[in-house]
């Protein structure tokens, strides 16, 4: 009996163990981060045995590139979008190790941007941060730990114990957990998919100037390189090499991937020339095609190595169920559009969606030059007042529950799901301030105006934040 209740404390010991290392480890999903790298890994692993025709690795500009969704709806070609933030080609090496246990796809695209040395002072051209955000979420296999022996035989500065026992880690996390956190069952609909916001950017195209220019690969980089593309010879597996706007091109690194390429009978497609760039008909400022790309600027890129895939490479459309759930890959394609509204009409028209949360707050004064249709589609929304005419009023609105009070302060608190939110407004004799807190985080710009956040329920996060003053939307 005392032998029994031994063993049974042994198991609850280590069990209970286990489960802390699984909580404490940081989560990356699509409600916290732009490139969610635990939602990509795990998702991988939801996916059907050999259901997996390319996979994307690289660094963060190829997660924002590059949509499984899109790649699907316009080809039928089935694929996973396994990079990661600041993945250099060391970790892409072992990215794609651990899929080939998976899947047996036709084609590898590889971004190149850490090809060359970015990250001088760091030994595997990426941060211990960004390699544990892919080495954590995977799942143990002997593909796993040659991984973090190889990890940390290049830079000793690792521990190995640390990677199986995360705790030693991360145990100062017990401080900030949060319930993605507790969350062990995290996939991802997007399929690795991450769209990234944030002004336009003018494009950086290359044009060749210098036939005769070198600039050398890292090393390491190069010796991982030539790993990767024997791994996909020996699997037949077409590699394809690229290089993203933003990946700041130059003749050197052009022609050093040419003649890469070139001796090893790969693909390689620079999207930063300017006859590839041309193609695109970007239209400015309203997309974002440089270094990370938003929606509009990812589906030019998706749509061109989609046509380098089907007619180059001969890969072809397959109808497979996986693909045709796109419930958040179409929210974050409205998200895109509110994001680009220019005016209040068009923001208005945006946020007719039932997957919007909608919460505003008055500072000093809202009112502004209103339409009648602006005033009809600030009703479709489910508000019964209409701010626009509180000219020095405070004003609370959240969702269709609404409130004006004359000149007065006003603090209200509330739930949607598993969120609580506390707006406050104070018109021009109340203080002159709005604040818009969900979960305890400040949204509002608290400038004058209406200020206005929009939360997401599909992506479970804040997806835009903007002020209303006058005729002027601001952001």
């Amino acid at each position: 009996m005392k032998i029994l209740r031994k063993v049974l404390f042994a198991v609850l010991t280590v069990s209970l163990l286990l489960w802390i290392n699984a909580v404490e480890v940081p989560k990356y999903d699509h409600s916290n981060s732009d490139w969610p790298a635990t939602t990509t890994v795990k998702g991988f692993y939801d996916m059907e045995k050999d259901s997996v025709d390319v996979i994307f690795l690289g660094s963060s500009v190829a997660v924002n590139a590059f949509s499984p969704h899109e790649l699907y709806n316009n080809f039928g070609i089935r694929s996973y979008n396994l990079a990661t933030a600041h993945q250099s080609v060391f970790m892409s090496y072992w990215v794609l190790r651990e899929a080939l246990r998976y899947q047996t796809p036709r084609a590898v695209v590889l971004d190149c941007r850490f090809c060359f040395r970015l990250n001088p002072e760091e030994p595997l051209n990426m941060s211990e941060g960004v390699i544990r955000q892919v080495i954590d979420p995977m799942q143990w296999s002997e593909v796993k730990r040659e991984a973090i022996r190889d990890i940390c035989a290049h830079d000793t500065s690792q521990d190995a114990l640390s990677y199986y026992l995360t705790n030693l880690r991360y145990h100062e996390r017990w401080k900030s957990l949060n319930a993605v956190d507790f969350r062990l069952d995290l996939d991802d609909p997007l399929l690795g998919y991450s769209a990234a916001k944030g002004p336009s950017e003018e494009i950086d195209v290359f044009v060749p100037s210098d036939p005769g220019a070198r600039e050398p690969m890292d090393p390491l980089m190069l010796e991982y390189l030539d790993r990767i593309t024997a791994l996909c010879e020996e699997n037949s597996i077409r590699l394809i090499l690229v290089d993203v706007p933003g990946n700041h091109v130059n003749d050197g690194i052009f022609n050093t991937m040419v003649s890469y390429a070139a001796e090893h009978n790969l693909g390689y497609y620079n999207f930063a020339s300017k006859e590839v760039v041309d193609t695109f008909g970007t239209i400015q400022p309203y997309e974002r095609l440089t270094t990370h790309a938003d929606w509009f600027g990812m589906k030019k890129l998706t749509r061109f190595i989609g046509s380098i895939l089907q007619f180059n490479h001969a890969i072809k459309g397959v109808e497979d169920p996986q693909y045709e759930d796109q419930t958040m890959y179409k929210a974050v394609e409205d998200n895109a559009y509110v994001n680009r509204a220019a005016d209040l009409q068009e923001l208005l028209e945006m946020l007719q969606k039932d997957h919007y949360v909608i919460l505003t707050a008055v500072n000093e004064d809202g009112w502004c030059e209103c339409t009648g249709k602006e005033e009809e589609l600030w009703h479709a929304l489910g508000f019964a007042e209409i701010p626009f005419s509180a000219s020095g009023y405070s004003y609370i609105g959240v969702s269709g529950d609404a409130e004006v009070l004359d000149r007065q302060a006003l603090v209200r608190k509330g739930t949607f799901g598993t969120h609580h939110w506390t707006v406050s407004s104070k018109g021009a004799d109340s203080g002159r301030s709005a604040s818009i807190l969900i979960d305890g985080q400040e949204y509002a710009l608290n400038k004058k105006g209406l200020n206005l956040v929009v939360f997401d329920t599909e992506t479970n996060r804040v997806i835009e934040s903007c002020v209303l003053t006058e005729n002027e939307l601001i952001r």
